[in-house]
């Protein structure tokens, strides 16, 4: 593999039709099972990698360096091999910026409710605290630092936005809910099929 994404279920992904749009006929879409991704990034035979779910934290542990930005998020979503080392990088927070500055949504000194745990969610937080506001982790099961959805509304009324950063919406499903959050009205995710 040179050039592609890796995760563990990739059928939601256009980022191969993406890469060949752009020129890029070499990009692949890699499955990795959870009990072979440490081998994978052992063997280092790849030139650049995107990382998608859930080995975005497994990646930043993998990296021989990581930038600041993906520190702060705890995540990595773009591996690069340079001669043998690991460099890791997170587009995710500059997508998040570029986000809420298109929406010209403005989180400082505000509580931001930030569904899900994994990698999009820390890239999330980072970019929350760099701008001043205040996120609070919710996710669907009992975990430490986070509170439950059915909490939340109840919790942080003064929640000014709420941003997703769970799988809900990527796969074939049509339609999620998260259930105690209907007073924000921002909690159906619909997806389209291919």
């Amino acid at each position: 593999m040179e050039y592609g994404l890796i995760g563990e279920h990739l059928g939601h992904s256009f980022s191969k039709q993406i890469h060949s749009g752009l020129g890029n006929d070499r990009y692949i879409l890699r499955e990795v099972p959870r009990d072979r991704v440490d081998e994978f990034f052992e063997t280092r035979e790849f030139s650049g990698i995107n990382v998608t779910i859930p080995y975005k934290k497994t990646a930043l542990a993998a990296c021989d360096e990581v930038s600041d930005l993906a520190k702060r998020a705890q995540a990595v979503n773009c591996v690069v091999n340079r001669g043998g080392r690991l460099y890791g990088e997170n587009t995710d927070c500059a997508g998040i910026l570029a986000t809420l500055e298109h929406a010209g949504i403005d989180v400082r000194d505000k509580t931001v409710l930030v569904l899900g745990r994994g990698g999009a969610a820390t890239a999330v937080q980072a970019v929350i605290e760099s701008l001043g506001g205040r996120p609070v982790t919710v996710y669907r099961k009992q975990a430490e630092g986070c509170v439950l959805p059915e909490q939340a509304a109840r919790m942080y009324p003064d929640a000014a936005v709420v941003i997703n950063a769970t799988p809900a919406g990527m796969w074939r499903a049509r339609h999620w809910t998260c259930r105690g959050l209907t007073s924000w009205n921002l909690c159906s995710i619909w997806s389209t099929t291919r």
